[in-house]
């Protein structure tokens, strides 16, 4: 509805790349044919110090992680940066250099300040990104079994190096299959604060493994959710 009454539509998707991005190019792309043109990260100097580390202090390999997985997807990404009124010129400046570095386009935005006005020069560049061509794509493809699609988002989106499924879990996967669900996509119900399966890891953890404690199924959605 809203693309037949707007020329450009914004869909929220939620916490984070590696949960919102990534259920809608794995879930809804697949069951709407709705193509995004260009992603937008919403970045901040307060989320990326959520996000530091000893080797990384300002949370750069975390925001670094986002983009890379977005361009897994095929989709071109402009990251907004909002501006906060105890933010320094010095830490702002920060962000946009590593953006440049990544070869993304970035904005300040103050629309909390300003309204409309503060976010003009991220819808600029917005429209800009959207305007060329992509081709747009899921992570994966429907005939592969429950289990490689978790396989395929803990390995290529979160990090991680193995999956273990709990005992309850590995049954109720195999029910599933075995019902003739093996062909929905998977959704994972996972902590927006870290790209594992742990709060308390921040930035972009490689070399760990993603533990599944429980599988539904969501069949009137069409989709398995795994609970991580």
């Amino acid at each position: 509805m809203a693309l037949g009454l707007a020329e450009f539509v914004v869909n929220e998707t939620g916490f984070a790349a590696d949960l919102g991005a990534e259920k809608y190019f794995d879930i809804v792309l697949p069951s709407s044919g709705l193509s995004p043109a260009a992603a937008v990260v919403v970045a901040s100097v307060r989320a990326l110090a959520t996000q530091a580390t000893a080797e990384d202090p300002q949370g750069f390999d975390n925001l670094g992680r986002h983009l890379a997985n977005l361009k897994k997807f095929g989709v071109p990404a402009v990251v907004a940066i909002n501006r906060f009124d105890d933010d320094s010129d010095a830490d702002l400046a920060a962000i946009a250099t590593f953006c440049k570095q990544e070869n993304v386009e970035c904005a300040i935005t103050e629309v909390f300040a300003h309204g409309g006005d503060g976010a003009l020069d991220l819808a600029n560049k917005i429209i800009a990104a959207a305007s060329s061509p992509v081709k747009v794509h899921s992570l994966y493809t429907p005939d592969l079994s429950l289990k490689e699609k978790i396989a395929t988002i803990g390995r290529e989106i979160y990090g991680a190096a193995a999956v273990h499924l709990e005992p309850l879990a590995e049954q109720r996967l195999d029910q599933f299959e075995s019902l003739g669900f093996s062909k929905f996509p998977v959704c994972v119900a996972k902590t927006q604060s870290s790209f594992s399966d742990n709060p308390k890891i921040p930035g972009a953890p490689t070399g760990w493994t993603l533990t599944i404690s429980d599988i539904h199924l969501a069949a009137g959605a069409g989709f398995v959710v795994a609970v991580a």
